[in-house]
Parts: structure tokens; sequence; C-alpha cells
């Protein structure tokens, strides 16, 4: 659903649409949609990679020029989100590596 409104509401206690949205705040080091290379938190932590973009976001490979590296440190208190859309290819294996540290006790 798309809401349009002429209007400015500012009122905290209307709730999220998507319970997600409270993650992005002031707190944000980094959000990317994959649709470029572009941080949209404004802290102006861009990623980097050689690979390219079509209409539905990053276009991933199995080589090593298709790494994308971040400006961001991981800490302990780091909460992440991704979501993928990784298309089945016949006859070749879609996944997502990812050098983030889960230790055991993560929630």
């Amino acid at each position: 659903m798309r809401f349009v409104s002429d209007k400015i509401m500012d009122n905290p206690d209307l709730p999220f649409a998507d319970p997600l949205m409270v993650f992005i705040n002031e707190n944000m080091l980094a959000g990317y949609a994959m649709l470029d290379n572009i941080d949209f938190s404004g802290n102006g932590n861009d990623f980097t990679w050689n690979g390219g973009f079509d209409s539905a976001g990053a276009v991933l490979a199995n080589d090593a020029d298709h790494v994308i590296s971040t400006p961001v440190l991981e800490t302990d208190e780091m909460t992440i989100i991704w979501c993928g859309n990784l298309a089945a290819i016949s006859g070749e294996l879609c996944s997502l590596i990812s050098s983030f540290d889960s230790p055991a006790n993560a929630n």
C-alpha cells in the first residue's frame, strides 16, 4: 500500500508500517538499498566493489570482483538486517557468504 500526503505528520506515537523501520534512526551507521553503492544513512559509508547493478539491484557473481567492502567495522552491539533475492540458476549454487562474526550467544 502506498500512502501519499500533502501534510506533515509529526506524531511519534504512530506505529511504523514495517517494524524494522525502528532501526532506521540517528544511530544507524550505514544503510544500503543495493541499487547503487551509496549509504542512505547520510553518514557517507558508501561501499566499494567492482560489480554492477541492474533494475533488481547488485549483480553478484562468484569471483573476487564481486566482494562488497564497507567502511563500517562491526561491533558486538550491532544489529544487521540483510534481505536478498537469490535467484535460482539452473545448475549453479546461489548463496550468500558473510564475514560477520556470529558469536554462539547471539540473539
